[in-house]
């Protein structure tokens, strides 16, 4: 399956108007899952993203910060436990320095 960035965008506004409250399982219809990195490269690279940053944790870091500087601390925590859950939800793992990440996002 191709990524498609507009579909997904599509897809997600489609499930939100049938009531379908499972993001996960909205992802993996789409075939975005931890066992499919492709797919997310291909809609990192769509969303004006550098793919390339994502294995890079220096690189990554600095792209997360910059995206998120104008958050409020209320939106990283939802984010923090949203990513959490979809994890989750999808059978992976955070590794532990992205579980420390998300848990400073959730402490602010």
């Amino acid at each position: 399956m191709e990524g498609n960035l507009e579909r997904l965008r599509e897809r997600l506004l489609e499930a939100r108007a049938a009531g379908k409250t499972n993001l996960a399982e909205v992802l993996k219809e789409m075939g975005i899952s931890p066992d499919n990195p492709d797919i997310l490269t291909q809609l990192l690279a769509q969303a004006g993203l550098d793919p390339a940053a994502i294995g890079d944790k220096g690189k990554l870091i600095q792209l997360i910060t910059s995206l998120s500087q104008s958050l409020s601390p209320g939106i990283k925590e939802n984010i923090a436990n949203l990513y959490t859950h979809l994890v989750q939800e999808m059978g992976g793992e955070l590794p532990e320095d992205l579980k420390d990440f998300l848990g400073e996002w959730k402490e602010k």
